[in-house]
């Protein structure tokens, strides 16, 4: 009742606003409602409000208009009080974002970015390469991202490669956008769609996974596989899955199966490896004695005949023959031992084995978690037979980080020292990361001191979310999924580890050697690149050490980096740098932009065009730099 009064007064007085002043004023269905507003006044003040504004209109008519558009504003608002909603149809979830996203960001900015994620033709890369180098932060906003994640299906590869990796950095909040319209019978999209789920949502996306598999197509089905993995309840029906399947999905559903450590899988896996040997394939992840019996067995067959015939004639030998070798990681006990040991004691024989090419055969693998420095190449060092059986020991440790694996590490490094160098160091590093100095320096002694260290501070990087030293490392892991794992080393740097990775001296010179000057060794790639990794704007004390050193060692990148980090100008360093570093046009454009505002960019790209048309005055291949330029001067921001 006390509603219909209220909407039956707003149609009346909205009614004389239009018709005007004689007809509202002499409107008697407007006196009668008005009556009744006067009786629900003596009950409230809110009505006593309402009351006195609906008198102004007859009391104030000089002000006709102004009243009655008052007296409706509050009207308004007093129903908005006394309204309810009813929804009859069946209703539906709407996808948010799990964390809050940006809003403060202009339309301006975002709009040159969705017309390129949005439309067709070239250059489109360009735009949204150079906006991630340098500003990431737009990617995280929630009117861009539907339109990142719907190009995942862009025909352009290199685009949808470059979606990809920037929905993996915002992370696992954009869960909830990559399942909103999922298609599991669609193509390139939905299939960079559910990696990305797996990859960011895990476990936790268990009953998506099971919903969509029956739906799905077999490539995106063998992602779901990969989810399906991630729990442990989900045993049974893998079992099912590789049972019932063939091919590619059977193969996914046993490496996905492999990954569930239960005594149930080991022998279901062992029932496969008694019929055919290539099921060990699938057991990375067992550790079951007669499982570990057979590979050692297989794997030290495989070595003896390389050994009377060591040439591997195509690359399928050879990576056969390192994936043999990447399933004696995450097992332990005596007869693991035995091999590793026979392996060491038969070093030579099998470092005489030869590749495809007729090259010393050595296995490449970069084990890295860092987020590599853009425009520098990672240094990977290739290894040999006997190294590589020791780092799939220490990606045992890693896993596992228990007593007995620390003493096979020990025994190993006491009976050859030469090779169990590397893997010994990075044992006893963390094992005790705040002694770690004094501990390793005294009780190992190397020639390449910087090149042995620098094997080990290639995996740490400073934390600035945590404020933390970690270590990270990609594991050996089986074709289905890349593990990866963080160890926290702490919050404190030994200095002398900095010392000793730049061979920082102090020398004396002069005719009396009273003047003394700290010089420091050849710069090392690597080492420059830890640097970067290190430097943090807490640390005074490593300022005080990089600064100096980067002013003398300008050969890599790294110099602009750390430059850039401490908020020192880079464009003359940068200028210098790209005219003599062998640098494409595109490169030099995407360097530029990912280091410098906008201003300093126009500065450094002429400087460099300069220098470029002085080398070479008819070369027309200056598009990219051109263009940059071009797009500065019609931005809104310059």
């Amino acid at each position: 009742m006390l509603k219909q009064i209220l909407l039956e007064l707003q149609t009346r007085l909205q009614t004389g606003l239009i018709a005007g002043s004689n007809i509202l004023l002499s409107d008697e269905r407007l006196s009668t409602i008005l009556q009744k507003v006067d009786t629900l006044a003596a009950k409230s003040p809110v009505f006593q409000k309402l009351s006195a504004l609906c008198k102004s209109i007859f009391e104030d008519q000089a002000h006709l208009e102004a009243n009655i558009l008052e007296a409706l504003s509050f009207l308004d608002a007093l129903l908005i009080t006394q309204a309810d909603w009813k929804y009859e149809e069946e209703t539906q979830s709407i996808s948010i974002l799990t964390e809050k996203a940006y809003t403060n960001i202009k339309y301006s900015q975002l709009k040159p970015l969705i017309q390129a994620l949005s439309t067709t033709g070239s250059g489109r890369y360009d735009i949204v390469h150079s906006t991630w180098l340098r500003h990431p932060e737009l990617f995280q906003d929630y009117r861009l991202l539907p339109y990142v994640i719907q190009d995942l299906g862009d025909t352009y590869a290199e685009l949808a490669d470059l979606n990809e990796e920037i929905l993996k950095y915002c992370g696992k909040k954009i869960v909830p956008l990559l399942k909103d319209g999922f298609d599991p019978a669609g193509k390139k999209e939905m299939l960079r769609r559910i990696k990305l789920i797996v990859q960011l949502g895990g476990k936790e996306e268990n009953a998506f996974y099971l919903e969509m598999y029956p739906l799905a197509q077999p490539a995106i089905q063998k992602e779901i596989v990969m989810g399906l993995s991630c729990d442990d309840s989900n045993r049974d029906y893998l079992m099912h899955i590789a049972d019932s399947e063939k091919g590619k999905l059977k193969e996914a559903a046993l490496h996905a199966l492999s990954r569930i450590r239960d005594d149930a899988v080991d022998e279901y896996l062992l029932t496969k490896t008694k019929k055919n040997k290539k099921f060990l394939n699938y057991a990375l992840y067992s550790n079951h004695e007669e499982i570990i019996q057979s590979l050692c067995i297989t794997v030290k067959e495989q070595l003896e005949y390389l050994m009377k015939n060591p040439q591997l004639t195509t690359y399928d030998e050879e990576d056969a023959l390192e994936e043999s070798l990447s399933l004696l990681a995450y097992k332990t006990g005596d007869t693991i031992m035995d091999l590793l040991t026979w392996i060491m004691d038969h070093d030579q024989p099998l470092w005489e084995i030869r590749d495809s090419h007729k090259h010393l055969y050595k296995i490449t693998r970069n084990f890295e978690n860092i987020h590599p420095i853009n425009f520098m190449h990672p240094t990977v060092t290739p290894l040999k037979i006997s190294e590589y059986v020791m780092e799939t020991l220490f990606h045992t440790y890693l896993k596992y980080r228990s007593e007995d694996i620390i003493s096979m590490i020990e025994a190993l490094y006491k009976q050859y020292p030469l090779i169990a160098t590397p893997v010994y160091a990075r044992m006893l590093f963390l094992e005790d990361y705040a002694h770690a100095y004094d501990r390793l320096t005294q009780c190992i002694d190397v020639k390449k001191a910087r090149e042995l260290y620098a094997d080990i501070w290639k995996y740490v990087v400073y934390d600035e979310d945590m404020k933390q030293y970690v270590f990270k490392v990609k594991l050996l892991s089986d074709a289905l999924k890349q593990d990866t794992i963080e160890i926290l080393l702490g919050d404190t740097l030994d200095m002398r580890w900095i010392e000793l990775l730049l061979d920082k001296k102090i020398v004396t010179k002069g005719i009396f050697k009273k003047n003394k000057e700290i010089v420091y060794g050849r710069e090392l790639p690597l080492c420059s690149r830890i640097m970067v990794q290190l430097a943090n704007l807490d640390d005074m004390e490593l300022k005080d050490i990089l600064l100096p050193y980067f002013e003398k060692n300008k050969h890599t990148i790294c110099h602009i980096y750390v430059k850039k980090l401490y908020g020192l100008p880079i464009a003359n360093d940068l200028t210098t740098y790209l005219k003599g570093a062998k640098c494409n046009q595109y490169e030099i454009v995407a360097i530029t932009e990912s280091f410098c505002t906008e201003e300093e960019a126009f500065h450094v790209f002429h400087a460099l065009l300069s220098h470029l048309k002085s080398k070479n005055a008819n070369n027309r291949e200056y598009y990219y730099i051109e263009s940059a330029i071009h797009g500065i001067e019609e931005s809104e921001e310059y």
